[in-house]
């Protein structure tokens, strides 16, 4: 997490997220808690910004889970699906 605060460009908004973070920890209990985490985090800083909270009980069925059973999702060190026949570099990610 602190990670995204160093991505901002913006040194107020980063200096505001790292703020938040360190007020409110972040829940990494599993997949629903860390969703409704950054959906909270989400609202600190629209309710900063003005702008109206998003509904954190629809976080679920708006963005659908990743399959990632299958090919680890492209992460670095995942097992890839075979190559084709004679190729010498996996597929693009």
């Amino acid at each position: 997490m602190d990670i995204l605060t160093r991505l901002y460009p913006c040194a107020d908004c980063a200096s505001h997220f790292k703020e938040v973070i360190r007020r409110h920890p972040p829940q990494v209990e599993g997949q629903e808690a860390l969703e409704q985490y950054m959906c909270q985090i989400h609202n600190v800083v629209n309710e900063r910004l003005g702008k109206p909270a998003f509904n954190c009980a629809v976080v679920s069925s708006r963005w659908r889970p990743l399959d990632c059973e299958d090919d680890g999702c492209g992460m670095v060190g995942a097992p890839r699906k075979a190559f084709a026949a004679g190729s010498q570099k996996p597929p693009p990610v």
